[in-house]
């Protein structure tokens, strides 16, 4: 509720010496006028990393298991502060001391530690940045890594090359320009008439706006090869001038010199005035302009100059585009890095720093040719030993074969070095064509990759995953290939990134395909973009196994593509083709049977088969009847269970087949699911869109409907997928709009009354207008007078018939009336009923469809209307300590006995509203949130979270959610103990993640 004032923080703290096994995660949000909110993660082990949101409007907070070991238990406390008007800033001492206290208490002290007053004020001098290492502690060793789990721009703690003997570094990361993981090598901020030289030797430097300090890869963190880095970004900017220098380059020379200091090879000018990317406010005329350049001092001294201007940071001239020095100057040298070297087992700090965000589309300069000459390729293939590069020898022999017989084949530029292709020709791409690759027990993708053309196979970059990318320019068969092989079966997610030249024009469809009976072992995901005046982009992924999920963006400006396994198994071999096609001016749009003959081809070269499959010249025109929409179902196949799933693999709105509840013996359903409204996942259960001077009804027990703007369809979820409990709906939305008027009902609703129709279909107990005039929350172009006027209500025909009734309108939808706030029919009219269901009921085993059709945007932040009320009443429970048997119960009934001595000493606390059912907290009192306090959970093996979770307030403790974790809340509204706790627990350690979300009433106020 803070709407952005204030201020936000949070950090790491540590358990006392009674409980050395537990840490604890703070985040605080204070600001004028409403309360503070105030969380406190506590979890066994310090190997987690923490990510927050420093917007005060915002509840996002975040804890990640690193290094894939995840915790037995979790404890989530949350509560409010405020003082006068004004929201309590309490500070880590407070945090520190409810922790102990609570840890206590969940132990079944009897004497849970108090916080005494001359304590809580107190300056804190036992919360250190970061957890005490322990003797298998090892740090992140890229930005990558702590960007990939959620980190933005500041201070973190880098280790070393595995192997090297040296310490850990402290480094600065930039998070934001051009795609980020940017790490700082060179910083020098001269002030005019000053003559500091870099300090080289004693650190990295931590800030890019102060200070005066370098150092290589190879003296500081144990580098000894160029593949080891990415990029080079150089930035300079003077007060002599306005102009800024600012690109980046993947020139093998520049990378070489991150590495060791200096130009071994001596220094050209064509390193600098071919291959240079610009990048935001980029406006000199360097390096485009050069024609000199020095090859002693590495990056510091004369590196390149033109006519119109040098770089130079040694002497006290510090040219930056320039002859003349004098002024103040910045200037700045950063390295993208090449992916982990060795995995984090530990939390990294916590940012010191915020980022100012800067543009990350690249411009072009206006003299700059392609960043990589095309190369062709020998056609030799000498007999190798390894399993990447042997692929790529058989490639090489057939690929005239496996490509021969497309036509309108493209010979694109570039492909042969670096992590992208720049253009490609004729606008083909913008930079894309990146790489990243997941190894089994990564939270993220380690990438971009650079490209080896046929060479490095055996340098494993993820986990053991080896690869290697190849650029066959040969005549009619213009194809790119990268190899990827891991021998434990490590490889789990597959992405392309990037930015295409399409420029939102044309379209992109992407699909699953089969592997031909020769190869039943692989299953291909192909992927095109097709646009006028640019070469058409088209991605094949081949890989061992049906049980992937495939997602991709149908904005053809974006080269998104993904592939993740799904269940935790991975694949040992995995093959991604890149070919581009060009009739006349226009993308060429290859068809699915080509996609499929190329895929059994390549097989068959990669197999090492003396004929492979060709294509024929009469059968890539041909329509496509051999490509289903799902892989042929295993016996062990099982669908997602929600949208959620869906959603958290990436999915966009659209189509999908959803499992019914396990056990209930029903089939597979084909729903419609909405990923963008209020935060998504959610399944159409209604849609009847009414024409003008039509009576059709809803068919009801046929189908789902699938669409929310064409048909009339329903059903409830209890016949149609199985369910029977109102907790496995958390929430109810409805829709309608009519050409009557321009009035929209749009709402949505946790009420269990509601809920429960969902399910079984009917009001078993009534329906009444306080079901809907309390506890509704308006939703994007929310308009109407409906629901907060109501004022009777039906209890018949579930939502198809007048579920609710004021002095001005109705919803009715089983007649031709067809009412949508208003008591008047006989307009064309569109009524849909969406529910949002309680998490994965089982996990999938395989790839979904994709889907048919795309979402149309809408806000997400809730209005609030005029008369509604707090949706639940806050609650005090009862003090009672009942004996009971389930670990998470347990902890609860300690809590209730010790909450006043736990909680007792914090001074001003706040009794906020809510919290005792639903999935968030509405307002709390006092504009203390915005449907905030979203609680998800991770379980080992998901690749996403679990959520939103409902509310349990003391009950359903048993009831497992995601993987085996259970779980329950409690809110305790005793005098002076105003705490709300969710306590998790999984008997294989499988938490591995946990996450709150949603809205504070802030408003971007306070911190």
């Amino acid at each position: 509720g803070a709407d952005g004032g204030g201020f936000a923080s949070w950090g790491p703290l540590h358990a006392s010496d009674v409980h050395p096994q537990y840490y604890g995660w703070y985040k605080k949000v204070v600001a004028n006028y409403d309360p503070s909110i105030n969380h406190l993660i506590i979890v066994q082990g310090s190997a987690w990393m923490q990510s927050a949101s420093s917007n005060t409007d915002s509840d996002f907070h975040t804890l990640t298991a690193v290094g894939g070991t995840g915790a037995s238990k979790m404890y989530y406390l949350l509560w409010a502060g405020r003082s006068g008007d004004n929201g309590y800033s309490y500070n880590t001492n407070h945090f520190r001391s409810v922790m102990n206290a609570f840890l206590d208490a969940a132990s079944a002290t009897s004497s849970p530690t108090t916080i005494a007053p001359t304590q809580v004020n107190a300056t804190l001098t036992v919360a250190p940045t970061l957890p005490t290492k322990s003797p298998t502690f090892i740090s992140p060793s890229t930005c990558t890594e702590y960007m990939n789990l959620g980190y933005t721009s500041g201070v973190y703690t880098i280790g070393a090359k595995a192997g090297s003997g040296l310490p850990d570094r402290s480094v600065y990361c930039d998070m934001v320009e051009d795609g980020g993981a940017w790490m700082l090598l060179y910083s020098y901020n001269r002030k005019l008439s000053t003559n500091d030289r870099p300090l080289y030797g004693t650190h990295l430097p931590t800030s890019p706006t102060a200070g005066y300090a370098h150092w290589h890869l190879g003296s500081a963190l144990g580098y000894t090869s160029t593949d080891e880095v990415l990029d080079v970004r150089f930035y300079c900017s003077t007060s002599r001038h306005s102009r800024v220098v600012h690109f980046k380059t993947s020139n093998q020379h520049i990378r070489a010199v991150a590495v060791s200091g200096s130009f071994g090879n001596g220094n050209s000018p064509t390193h600098w005035r071919y291959g240079c990317t610009a990048l935001s406010n980029h406006s000199a005329y360097l390096p485009a302009a050069t024609n000199s350049a020095s090859s002693y001092g590495g990056f510091q001294d004369r590196i390149f100059s033109g006519n119109n201007g040098r770089w130079l940071i040694y002497s006290y001239n510090a040219y930056c585009d320039d002859y003349g020095g004098g002024g103040n100057s910045s200037h700045q040298v950063w390295v993208r890095l090449a992916g982990p070297t060795r995995a984090p087992t530990t939390s990294p700090t916590s940012p010191t720093t915020s980022p100012t965000a800067a543009p990350t589309s690249p411009t072009t300069f206006p003299t700059a040719a392609p960043t990589s000459p095309t190369v062709s390729p020998t056609t030799n293939s000498p007999t190798v030993t390894d399993p990447v590069l042997d692929v790529v020898s058989s490639f090489i022999s057939f690929a005239p074969s496996i490509m021969g017989g497309l036509p309108n084949l493209y010979d694109f530029n570039d492909g042969i070095s670096g992590t992208c292709i720049s253009d490609g020709g004729h606008d083909m791409y913008d930079c894309g064509n990146q790489m990243y690759i997941q190894a089994t027990g990564m939270s993220g993708y380690a990438g971009p990759l650079p490209y080896r053309q046929r060479t490095s196979a055996t340098s494993a970059f993820a986990g053991d995953i080896t690869y290697t990318t190849y650029k066959s320019a040969a005549s009619g068969s213009y194809v790119w290939l990268a190899i990827f092989h891991s021998p434990s079966s490590g490889i789990v997610g597959f992405k392309v990134d990037g930015n295409n030249g399409a420029d939102g024009g044309g379209f992109a469809s992407w699909g699953p395909l089969h592997a031909s009976d020769v190869h039943p072992q692989y299953y291909g995901w192909y992927k095109k973009v097709v646009a006028n005046y640019d070469p058409s982009i088209n991605h094949l992924i081949i890989v061992q196994g049906s049980a992937w999920m495939q997602s991709a963006s149908s904005n053809t400006d974006s080269d998104f593509h993904t592939l993740t396994a799904v269940g935790g198994t991975g694949a040992s071999k995995m093959y991604y083709l890149l070919w581009a096609g060009r009739s006349g001016d226009n993308g060429y749009s290859y068809n699915t049977n080509h996609f499929r003959s190329v895929m059994n081809a390549f097989l068959d070269a990669a197999s090492a088969t003396s004929s492979p499959t060709t294509i024929a010249p009469t059968q890539v025109n041909a329509t496509l009847t051999v490509a289903p929409t799902l892989p042929t179902k295993s016996p062990t196949f099982i669908s997602p269970s929600t949208c959620t799933e869906y959603m958290n693999l990436g999915y966009t709105s659209g189509v999908y087949t959803i499992g019914a509840k396990a056990g209930s013996g029903l089939p597979d359903r084909s729903v419609y699911c909405d990923m963008v409204e209020d935060g998504g996942a959610w399944m159409l259960l209604y849609s009847y869109n009414r024409k003008l001077s039509t009576n059709d009804r809803p068919l009801y027990g046929t189908h789902l409907p699938t669409s929310p703007t064409a048909g009339y369809a329903h059903w409830h979820l209890g016949s149609a997928l199985g369910y029977t409990s109102t907790d496995e709906v958390l929430d109810v939305r409805f829709y309608c709009s009519t050409s009557r008027h321009s009035r929209v009902v749009h709402f949505k609703t946790s009420n269990q009354h509601i809920r429960a129709v969902a399910v079984s279909g009917s009001f078993g107990n009534g329906n009444s207008p306080t079901h809907w005039r309390y506890g509704c929350t308006a939703l994007s172009n929310h308009s109407a007078y409906l629901p907060a006027a109501t004022n009777s209500a039906s209890s018949y025909g579930g939502f198809q018939d007048r579920i609710f009734s004021g002095n001005n309108g109705r919803w009715l939808i089983y007649s031709y009336n067809a009412y949508c706030d208003d008591y008047g029919g006989g307009g064309n009219s569109s009524h849909q009923v969406w529910v949002r269901l309680a998490g994965p009921t089982r996990a999938p085993t395989t790839s979904p469809t994709s889907p048919t059709t795309s979402p149309t945007a809408a806000p997400t932040s809730p209005t609030t209307f005029p008369t509604a009320a707090p949706t639940s009443p806050t609650v005090s429970p009862t003090t009672n300590s009942p004996t009971v048997t389930d670990p998470v119960l347990d902890v609860v009934s300690s809590f209730i006995s010790f909450a006043p001595s736990i909680m007792g000493g914090l001074p001003n606390l706040y009794d906020f509203n809510d919290g005792i059912s639903g999935t968030c907290i509405s307002d709390g009192g006092h504009d203390m949130y915005d449907c905030g306090n979203q609680m998800y959970i991770q379980a080992t093996g998901m690749s996403g979270y679990a959520g939103p979770l409902p509310y349990r307030q003391r009950t359903s403790a048993t009831s497992a959610f995601a993987g085996d974790i259970t779980y329950t809340t409690y809110k305790s509204a005793a005098s002076g103990s105003y705490v709300w706790l969710a306590i998790f627990h999984s008997p294989s350690s499988g938490i591995v993640g946990f996450k709150v979300d949603g809205n504070n009433g802030a408003d971007g106020g306070g911190f």
